[in-house]
């Protein structure tokens, strides 16, 4: 017997939450559901055919114009970053189907199928709030560590800085510890290690003449880092094992119980 899909409320803190709704400009996708439901399998399956041979530097370019559409769409016209995740929770339906770029820490992967080669990343982005972004892709994570005889679906916890550009396919409902949560998910073409950029030598004279300021910048970048992290880690635990995949017996994406 099949199941019928409702709407329920989905939980996020800092005011993002909402019901899950069907996308306006992409028939068949809701969002904030659980699972890939049959009725979205052929959208989800094109994106992942699509970046399984992207040129990476044009998807790049496309998620960089997305923003920009973005800015000029919402009047944004701040000395600061412009909101991305915040603005993609607020309104998916803008985001629908185009290129997006996350940098930020990655903190799980799970290798869904070696046959075809499928990862899934839990990705803590900048300007995220402490939430997440699901990164599924063919290309595996850019984690060297990354044990060589990984089981599929059993899920690593990794920490490492790195840059993701994916198509965005829907606001992905998962259960976490708390309740009933969602996330943005993207298919992504390869990503990439993101570090900082490299700073010209300095004489000898500087090295001495800043070490005190150095020391204090290092101490309160340390406490920022942790500060940063102790939300996420809180979150990382709280991550799903796997992406719920379509099922012969699930005829619609499977909204979260509260």
């Amino acid at each position: 017997m099949r199941r019928r899909s409702t709407v329920v409320p989905i939980l996020l803190t800092a005011g993002l939450a909402g019901a899950a709704v069907a996308a306006a400009d992409t028939p068949g996708v809701t969002h904030k559901s659980r699972g890939v439901a049959p009725g979205e399998a052929e959208l989800y399956g094109s994106y992942l055919a699509e970046v399984g041979d992207i040129d990476a530097a044009r998807f790049r370019a496309d998620a960089a114009a997305t923003t920009r559409e973005r800015i000029a769409a919402t009047g944004w016209d701040r000395d600061t970053a412009f909101p991305l995740y915040r603005d993609l929770i607020a309104s998916p339906a803008a985001y629908e189907g185009r290129a997006v770029t996350f940098v930020g820490t990655l903190r799980r992967v799970t290798k869904l199928s070696a046959d075809p080669p499928r990862w899934e990343s839990w990705l803590f982005p900048e300007g995220g709030e402490g939430h997440p972004v699901v990164v599924v892709s063919a290309a595996k994570p850019p984690y060297e560590d990354l044990p060589t005889d990984l089981t599929t679906k059993s899920p690593v916890d990794v920490n490492t800085d790195i840059e993701a550009t994916g198509r965005f396919f829907k606001l992905y409902g998962y259960q976490a510890g708390d309740g009933p949560r969602f996330a943005p998910l993207i298919v992504a073409g390869p990503m990439r290690a993101y570090g900082s950029p490299r700073r010209p030598a300095v004489p000898d004279w500087a090295v001495y003449a800043f070490g005190g300021v150095t020391a204090l910048y290092a101490t309160w970048r340390i406490t920022r880092v942790v500060g940063r992290l102790r939300p996420q880690r809180k979150a990382a635990a709280d991550l799903p094992d796997e992406i719920v995949l379509p099922d012969e017996d699930q005829d619609a994406a499977d909204p979260l119980e509260t």
